[in-house]
């Protein structure tokens, strides 16, 4: 009697995907597997398998978005329902805001991160060598550096990033300069705080407010200031108000020797320096004690014909020598031919607003801009290379006097006046420029003449100026233009001439 054996499987398959569908950084491979022996079926392109479709022999490779349908039949022909993976692929890194934005602040600030992708965001102190997991805010008490990246579900991780966060709760001080005192006109102030921060003044006295003018430049004046200002830096912090008192003075006329020489001179602050044969004096305004320097102290030369104080405080003295240069304590650096003047005898002394030192000598004009001279010659358009007088205008216009006319010089020669232009002399001695940008000419064997930038006008002993050299011109501070002659010294208030008696400093 013969036996069989009869098996009913009424159940059909179960196929798995490994790994399950969900989103990957990369290519992967994934593998169909039942629990049974069953043939499996499929598509990667989102249509319904069928007996025609491939099957399945080996992993199957991924690098791009799919959707992969599936089903398996077993040797009892049980079909299992179609299963669906969805596969996703995404492999740009996650990007972290942080908040508030890096940048400089006067409080301490609270430090919070976000990732636009699930994830987990590292970070680390610029104190610290190792990344931490970040979980809540944090806040920042002082200035530092801050490390983070991101790095998202699928693996993709964000380069190291870097900001930097500034807590400054300290106030700017701002610096005037020159330091408050009497000065020489024009006087050009200027005001120094830390980078970047912002500095409102008045030059009236009255309280400056965060809608008073910002310091862009140096400020030029021919009249006393009260100069008020505050600094308001990046963070915010304001600095109090501070006030700077300076007050101008004709420095030119404290010295005079019978009538017909004043003697190189320059008030800085509370100090008056008056040059002459004898060397360098220093006298106190205020107690009148007084110094002299010559060649013991370090003078090139005690013949003293020029002198100039630059707004950093050093004393520059031109001599029949050379130049000295004098920080006013104890430290003299000299200058002559050697080192690029043109000539060691200096006839006047200027200088600009961005500190450079013009020297008028007699074989030319020379510049010096803290590192080497520049020189001007009659091969540069001069037409005499003796400057025997110079000054400079508040517009930065060099007037340059020679025995064969005056120059206007601006960088260059722009222009030679003479008798042809309606210079009583070709013979210049003596220039100055007012507040109006006026030139004021005096001669050597004319007297003077007025320049207005148009016309010229002669001032001479038919106008009541007496005498015919004139050796030196000053303006003080009402706007009288006073002259140096052979006469003597004669006041002209724009009407007439006064002979005036000064007296000698002793």
């Amino acid at each position: 009697m013969n036996k069989q054996k009869y098996i009913l499987d009424s159940t059909p398959p179960v196929t798995t995907a490994e790994p399950a569908g969900g989103t990957y950084s990369g290519p992967i491979e994934v593998g169909l597997k039942t629990e049974k022996e069953a043939v499996i079926h499929y598509t990667v392109d989102g249509t319904t398998p069928i007996e025609a479709s491939p099957e399945y022999s080996g992993a199957i490779r991924i690098s791009g978005d799919i959707v992969l349908k599936f089903y398996a039949t077993d040797e009892s022909g049980n079909r299992e329902e179609i299963r669906v993976e969805r596969y996703t692929f995404d492999s740009t890194p996650p990007s972290t805001v942080i908040t508030p934005s890096p940048g400089v602040y006067n409080r301490p600030v609270s430090i919070s991160m976000s990732s636009e992708k699930e994830g987990k965001i590292f970070f680390r102190l610029d104190r610290r060598k190792d990344f931490s997991p970040y979980r809540a805010p944090f806040v920042m008490d002082r200035s530092t550096k801050i490390f983070f990246y991101s790095e998202d579900q699928t693996g993709n991780r964000e380069g190291v990033q870097m900001v930097e966060y500034i807590i400054d709760t300290q106030p700017p001080r701002t610096i005037p300069y020159p330091a408050p005192g009497e000065y020489n006109p024009p006087i050009t102030l200027e005001l120094k705080s830390e980078e970047g921060a912002e500095i409102h003044y008045t030059l009236d006295g009255s309280e400056p407010t965060g809608s008073s003018p910002v310091y862009l430049t140096p400020l030029a004046s021919r009249d006393n200031v009260t100069l008020r200002f505050f600094a308001i830096d990046k963070a915010g912090n304001r600095e109090k108000s501070r006030t700077a008192n300076y007050t101008v003075a004709s420095g030119v006329w404290r010295d005079y020797t019978n009538g017909v020489f004043l003697h190189p001179s320059v008030i800085e602050g509370n100090f008056l320096w008056v040059g002459g044969e004898e060397g360098l004096f220093r006298v106190n305004i205020i107690t009148k004690r007084r110094k002299n320097f010559t060649t013991s102290h370090g003078m090139v030369s005690n013949s003293v014909r020029a002198l100039a104080v630059g707004r950093l405080g050093f004393k520059w003295i031109g001599t029949d020598r050379g130049v000295s240069q004098f920080d006013g304590k104890k430290n003299w650096v000299s200058y002559d031919y050697g080192d690029g003047l043109p000539s060691n005898r200096i006839n006047f002394i200027v200088i600009d607003q961005k500190d450079n030192v013009w020297f008028g000598t007699e074989r030319g004009l020379s510049r010096y801009n803290g590192e080497s001279f520049r020189n001007f010659t009659t091969r540069d358009g001069l037409p005499d290379n003796n400057v025997t007088s110079l000054a400079i205008g508040s517009d930065g216009v060099f007037w340059i006097g020679t025995p064969n006319g005056l120059v206007r010089f601006h960088q260059k020669v722009e222009k030679i006046y003479t008798v042809k232009d309606g210079l009583p002399s070709n013979r210049i001695t003596a220039v100055a420029v007012d507040g109006r940008w006026n030139v004021w000419v005096g001669t050597a064997d004319s007297g003077a003449a007025r320049f207005d930038g148009s016309n010229w006008v002669s001032l001479g002993q038919s106008r009541g100026l007496g005498g015919r050299s004139v050796y030196t011109i000053a303006v003080d501070l009402s706007d009288n233009k006073w002259f140096g002659t052979d006469a003597g010294v004669f006041k002209y208030d724009g009407k007439s001439f006064t002979l005036v008696k000064m007296p000698v400093y002793r």
